[in-house]
């Protein structure tokens, strides 16, 4: 059996190395085991290792040992997991033999063990997880042999310590299975169990001593990471009853990219239904075996379940999940956060089925023994037991498919590119640098394979940073990168950039052109490209590889050339204090506000700073996604749609956001919407409900991404009530929106279907008593359309009412403050690098704010206004900028998103029809 579970292991995708748990332990295990020594981190920007002491044995010593001996990079990975299966199987058989059960039916218990869909789902993707559920029969083993007499209390109990020291990295997981040993060593406390408790609370105590140190100091110092990652509504979504059973309530096994599954095989076995009847079959085999009144240690073991099975269940929102979700989720995203992995209490649950299993098959053998002995076949007893053990044990491999379909590991290489080993020897060749990596992703998913995290991570000892989940840098630190990211994704120059990169350390950009865009909704690495062109003090100095492109490098490195010192001495009258976010500083150094030279603090205070800026706002933030990730600006009192501990990441925390405030209504809010962080895919703050309240048809509220049309609503809080006169809306009837019908208008709670016109534009009137509240529902729409097509409402009229919102900036402005206010620039949808013109049809736009802001002023001055506008991507900026130096009107029969590209003399400029036009240009010259 260990021979199977090898070469099942083994034949993974073959030669080619995936991504499993560290890209390091492949790439560079010697570098990684030593950083792993040290809980600062000079790498990024300065960060906290995130327990990589827990990697130094036996996982990190494994795969150091395998480089020595220079094994190739993928046998050592499908050694390691291999082992594992081993480890998991022969510790469960172990300890079946030691109840007293059967050869045939340890095997059977061995293999329902190591093969079940929760740690065969994550051996070939996360094996660092892994450990301590192998481990966990290992450490009840001796529990057992001194319970029956066949070792001495300290010794039974001196046994079952080494798991917990060897593994301090899934801490929570070993602690997970930690009650499954406590109960067992406790199951004879009247009799002769006090002592064997006794030493095995002292020994779990010395063996889990070694991490507890290094894990209080990490969160006595480190950022509150836990308020920034999964959410307890995702990790218990997946933990009703019947999956906990099977072990199928890991809640990433469900998650896909790109349509792709993220662990591929552990989605096989969730989604599978075949699997998942198998899965289920053999839980409910393993309950009937761990019931029987026979099972040896019926009663620990059945608690262990049941109390696995409460852990699980207790936060699970399905009607048969629990009656006290709700608070048990709000523990779990506060004061338990570190708990909210809810998944990792699977083995209370795994480890006794797997063991009632093996007792069912003792169970089934002897009766089949019976049977045939009581039909006078005495001699065919073993043989039917024989094809009873080979059928269980073929349904176990058969629930185990993809450990025997080469299903298991994510896109695997050969090779890392050569192109990133020669820039990383490029970098460690330049002194005293740190580079950037662009475009950021959440994980580093490329085109010729998965490594997660980045490529560079395991290949260059110098210092890089790219804006990635990793969310241990402060949120302040976040928010600077973010703001870099969104310039460059936005394929727009800025003149303060290499200003900024030079002052946050970075001395390097590389641009990188192989992230599988589908996978990864990485920004656009030609406006990528366009943005650093643009900007001045950042040039080309090496490039490597190829895309296959022309010339077009594979991996491009820019330098900064406004170097700065890492640290100097400034008079403390010379600092220029900024009150607004961070990411405010880009801003100022490209109004020309702030100077290269000048030092500057961020922060709030109770007298008016030098510089008063407005980029810091209060909005809510996808925290899965990098790009398209936060909402449009909320008002004091619009509620959070996610329930986070935290909304964003935090600025200088003296500093208030910026909030919205609407110019005659209280709040505008929807049922749904693609401007809330909670909208399934890209957030469109352009799309929020604030877009069908602005006083311009051009925008438009439209609700969330594949919700059903029918029963979305559109609510008017007013601030004042408003009586008679008419409500005009207008609902949007274009191409990605579904045709309204009916509408129900309800004023105060009284509310009337009415039919909508065929041109959207509906007219009710107003009640003449006093009304303070209107909400739009949609009620029907037109047949035939898809059920998730979102609606959209343009605009939304009411008597007497003003249209529009401004922006609060709570900060003081004196009479010596500068005030820096802006908004971000919409894409343009065509743009040229070098190889012709390069346009794309879907591109993000900025929430609609205008200029408006409400400051307020705390001493008498003056100011000079002065600003710098950007046309908008419309047919009357075409039109405006359509002459060229008097001498020619260019006209054309249709504009790529009334981008007038082929305005000016430039020429990089050039005409682009709309996809799927006929090409019949009108361009005349004249």
């Amino acid at each position: 059996m260990w021979a199977l579970l090898l070469l099942g292991s083994v034949l993974q995708q073959p030669g080619r190395t995936t991504f499993d748990t560290k890209f390091d332990l492949t790439a560079d295990p010697a570098g990684f085991l030593d950083q792993a020594l040290q809980l600062w981190s000079p790498l990024t920007l300065g960060a906290l290792q995130n327990q990589a002491y827990g990697y130094l044995f036996p996982h990190g010593t494994f795969f150091l040992v395998a480089d020595v001996l220079q094994a190739p990079d993928w046998l050592a990975q499908r050694l390691w997991s291999g082992l594992l299966l081993v480890v998991a199987y022969e510790g469960a058989r172990r300890l079946v033999r030691a109840l007293g059960l059967p050869f045939a039916a340890a095997l059977l218990g061995g293999l329902a063990y190591a093969l079940s869909p929760r740690f065969l789902g994550g051996v070939g993707v996360l094996s660092g997880e892994a450990p301590p559920v192998a481990l966990l029969p290992w450490a009840v083993l001796p529990l057992v042999l001194a319970l029956d007499g066949r070792l001495s209390a300290r010794r039974g109990d001196c046994c079952p310590g080494w798991p917990s020291c060897a593994w301090g990295r899934e801490r929570r997981r070993h602690a997970g299975g930690a009650p499954l040993a406590f109960l067992v060593a406790a199951s004879r406390l009247r009799r002769d169990g006090a002592a064997l408790l006794g030493w095995w609370s002292l020994g779990a105590a010395l063996a889990c001593a070694w991490w507890i140190g290094p894990l209080l100091l990490l969160g006595r110092y480190s950022p509150p990471f836990l308020d920034y990652i999964e959410t307890a509504g995702a990790t218990t979504y997946t933990t009703g009853w019947a999956n906990s059973l099977r072990g199928a309530e890991h809640w990433v096994a469900y998650h896909t990219v790109g349509g792709e599954a993220w662990w591929p095989g552990a989605h096989t076995l969730v989604t599978s239904a075949p699997l998942a009847v198998l899965a289920m079959g053999v839980a409910a085999f393993g309950l009937v075996g761990l019931l029987h009144p026979r099972m040896p240690l019926r009663l620990p073991l059945t608690l262990a379940l049941l109390l696995g099975l409460l852990c699980l269940t207790l936060g699970n929102p399905s009607l048969a999940g629990s009656f006290v979700d709700g608070p048990v989720r709000a523990l779990l995203d506060g004061p338990l956060a570190p708990l909210r992995n809810v998944h990792k209490v699977d083995p209370l649950v795994r480890l006794p089925l797997a063991l009632g299993a093996a007792h069912a098959s003792a169970l089934l053998f002897r009766r089949t023994g019976s049977f045939l002995e009581q039909r006078g076949r005495e001699r065919h007893a073993t043989v039917g037991r024989r094809v009873l053990g080979g059928v269980l044990a073929a349904v176990l491999l058969v629930g185990a498919a993809p450990l025997f379909t080469n299903g298991l590991r994510t896109p695997g290489w050969t090779d890392v590119p050569e192109a990133w080993m020669q820039t990383a020897a490029y970098l460690d060749d330049q002194p005293h640098n740190r580079a950037l990596v662009v475009p950021g992703a959440g994980f580093g998913v490329q085109t010729w394979g998965w490594t997660v995290d980045e490529p560079i991570q395991g290949l260059t000892d110098s210092a890089w940073v790219t804006r990635s989940q990793t969310v241990l840098a402060p949120g302040a630190t976040i928010r600077v990168l973010d703001t870099i990211e969104r310039r460059l994704g936005a394929g727009h120059g800025s003149a303060g950039l290499a200003d900024v990169l030079a002052r946050t350390g970075i001395t390097h950009v590389v641009l990188r052109r192989d992230l599988d865009r589908r996978a990864t909704s990485a920004a656009d690495v030609n406006r990528t490209e366009r943005a650093l062109l643009d900007s001045p003090g950042i040039r080309r100095v090496a490039g490597f590889g190829s895309t296959g492109f022309a010339d077009q490098d594979l991996i491009t490195v820019y330098a900064v050339s406004n170097a700065v010192p890492r640290a100097s001495l400034v008079e403390t009258d010379e600092i220029v204090t900024l009150d607004g976010g961070p990411e405010d500083v880009l801003a100022a150094l490209d109004a020309d506000v702030l100077s290269p030279a000048q030092a500057v603090t961020v922060g709030g205070a109770e007298e008016p700073a030098d510089l008063v800026t407005d980029g810091y706002r209060r909005v809510e933030r996808q925290f899965g996604s990098i790009h398209d990730a936060v909402g449009e600006v909320m008002t004091r009192t619009s509620p959070s749609r996610l329930d986070r501990p935290a909304d964003d990441f935090p600025g200088a925390p003296t500093v208030d956001p910026v909030q919205a405030g609407f110019l005659a209504v209280d709040d505008v809010t929807a049922s749904s919407s693609q401007g809330y962080a909670d909208n399934y895919g890209s957030v469109r703050p352009e799309r929020g409900p604030a877009a069908a309240f602005d006083g311009r048809l051009e925008t438009a509220w439209r609700s969330g991404a594949y919700e059903p049309p029918v029963g979305q609503w559109l609510d008017v809080d007013l601030a004042r009530p408003v009586s008679g006169g008419a409500l005009h809306v207008w609902f949007l009837r274009e191409r990605g929106t579904s045709k309204v019908r009916k509408a129900e208008v309800s004023f105060d709670g009284d509310a009337e279907v009415h039919a909508v016109p065929a041109d959207g534009h509906l007219v009710v009137a107003v009640p003449r008593t006093a009304v303070h509240d209107v909400r739009v529902t949609v009620t029907a729409v037109q047949p035939g359309a898809s059920e998730l097509v979102p609606v959209a409402i343009r605009e939304v009229q009411l008597p007497d009412t003003t249209a529009g919102r401004t922006l609060d900036v709570p900060r003081p402005v004196g009479a010596g403050t500068t005030v820096l206010l802006g908004n971000a620039a919409e894409e343009r949808p065509c743009l040229d690098i070098g190889y012709g013109p390069y346009c794309r049809t879907s591109t993000s736009a900025p929430e609609w704010n205008g200029i408006d802001r409400r400051l307020t002023l705390v001493e008498d001055g003056s100011w000079h206004l002065s600003g710098t506008v950007v046309a908008l991507p419309t047919p009357a900026a075409a039109a405006l900028l359509g002459p060229l130096d008097g001498s020619a009107a260019v006209t054309a029969g249709s504009v790529l998103g009334d981008d007038p590209a082929v305005s000016g003399c430039s020429p990089s400029t050039a005409r682009s029809r709309r996809p799927g036009w006929p090409i019949r240009p009108t361009t005349r010259r004249r």
